[in-house]
């Protein structure tokens, strides 16, 4: 886990950061402040599931 995978939209990775409890890779998106973690095993961004994702998501009815 040396370098972080490129997260979409932010080639940069200035929005990616090694999660100290998980030990995985997160995406916070600047735009709406939902985070993805990254699966080693798929190669892909999936959203967190949180207390922050569960109130986005409720915010927006």
């Amino acid at each position: 886990m040396s370098q972080p995978p490129s997260a979409p939209g932010d080639t940069a990775n200035i929005n990616v950061y090694l999660h100290p409890e998980l030990q995985k890779w997160v995406y916070k998106d600047p735009k709406d402040n939902i985070e993805y973690e990254y699966d080693d095993e798929k190669r892909a961004w999936f959203p967190m599931v949180g207390a922050a994702t569960v109130e986005h998501m409720d915010t927006r009815r």
